[in-house]
């Protein structure tokens, strides 16, 4: 198994087969140690490493994955902290208004509770987060109907554009062309 199918095959593989190390270790004299890793699929780095593993010049590396939980990061704000940050973005005061704006407005009274981006990780992590602002939709505009019922009533106007690179500003009466219409 050569090449790219061999790194389909065992993706994260630790050790080299040995039928792969038996043909580097063939071609290496001939071409280098790069080429012949190449050739086969595997970095040259990779190789130098399972060589010197091998040698017994490669000292074992302890794994990172201890089990044990993770230590959390000193400056984590305490539950008591959070459940505070929470109080204040559900206040009376604050219930409509979004997370910059709170942030803002306790800094101009001098607290700071946490980042913007904290209370946002916050109200996120305990399902608050989303629109804060009051729902207000928007009321479509309906179209403008003008209707003429008698001459110079209600004019239009609009620019055309002609072959002649003439820009001639035209006039209607409404009336009028209703008028043509129903003849």
């Amino acid at each position: 198994m050569l090449g790219a199918a061999r790194r389909r095959e065992c993706r994260r593989q630790r050790e080299l087969p040995e039928d792969l190390v038996t043909n580097i270790d063939r071609w290496a004299p001939k071409v280098g140690v790069e080429l012949a890793a190449k050739a086969f699929g595997v970095a040259p780095r990779t190789w130098r490493h399972h060589a010197q593993k091998q040698r017994g010049e490669l000292a074992d590396r302890p794994s990172r994955a201890t089990g044990k939980p993770r230590v959390p990061h000193p400056a984590k704000l305490t539950d008591e902290e959070e459940q505070e940050v929470v109080d204040t973005l559900c206040s009376d005061e604050f219930v409509d208004v979004g997370v910059d704006e709170v942030f803002a407005t306790l800094l101009d009274d001098g607290t700071y509770l946490c980042s913007p981006s904290t209370m946002h990780r916050i109200l996120r992590d305990r399902g608050l987060s989303g629109q804060r602002r009051q729902a207000n939709p928007r009321k479509g505009h309906h179209r403008p109907r003008v209707v003429a019922t008698a001459p110079n009533m209600v004019w239009v106007w609009d620019i055309e554009r002609h072959e002649a690179f003439l820009n001639l500003a035209v006039w209607k009466d409404t009336a009028l062309r209703s008028s043509q219409r129903t003849e």
